[in-house]
């Protein structure tokens, strides 16, 4: 009886693999060539779902804050250290751009009611944005949260960026100052004059 039930198995797991055999495309065939490519797209979506899957509550909903402009990056990579870099200059990009859109709000509060275009002092100003958006690649950015996951023999990383608004508001302050005639102009609007106050507060804390 036992016999007869390992021969039920033998011949039951031997029919599996001959069907399985007879299933497969040969090689070379269009066939073949279609079942590659399927397995491939199911390979690639398993890593993307992973990466999804895998990624930290910071990176899906950046922080928000009043002191802190945050920018987030990702990058998908065979060398730990190239991920991070990238990803990493991914968060600064975007904070570079979050920065120039609070930077112009600023002087738009500052030189409001001026007129700049016949003075050519339009352009000055355009350009005091750049240098300060141009700082927020250099000075008092650092990453604030990471995360690294293999992903398909790669690394899959995430970073978070954090750039503190006191550091956009001293370079803004020290841009506008290096022009006499912008500091003259900005220190009509009180928030510049409060702006002012505030960063040689923290200059001496």
């Amino acid at each position: 009886m036992a016999n007869l039930k390992l021969m039920t198995a033998v011949v039951t797991a031997t029919s599996l693999i001959l069907t399985g055999c007879v299933n497969q495309p040969k090689p070379g065939t269009p066939e073949s060539a279609a079942l590659i490519q399927e397995k491939k797209k199911e390979k690639a979506t398993e890593a993307l779902e992973k990466r999804i899957s895998e990624a930290p509550d910071w990176y899906m909903n950046p922080p928000r804050s009043d002191l802190a402009i945050y920018g987030i990056g990702d990058s998908l990579h065979s060398d730990l250290s190239t991920a991070r870099r990238a990803a990493t200059l991914k968060a600064q990009a975007a904070i570079a751009e979050a920065t120039e859109s609070f930077i112009a709000s600023q002087t738009k509060v500052f030189f409001d009611g001026e007129t700049f275009e016949a003075t050519g002092n339009s352009d000055i100003v355009d350009q005091v944005i750049k240098n300060v958006v141009k700082e927020t690649r250099l000075i008092g950015a650092s990453i604030k949260e990471s995360k690294f996951v293999p992903v398909d023999g790669k690394v899959q990383a995430y970073v978070l960026v954090e750039y503190p608004i006191g550091e956009a508001n001293q370079a803004l302050v020290n841009e506008i100052k290096k022009d006499a005639t912008l500091t003259q102009r900005a220190r009509r609007s009180e928030a510049f004059k409060e702006l002012e106050k505030e960063v040689e507060r923290m200059r001496n804390s």
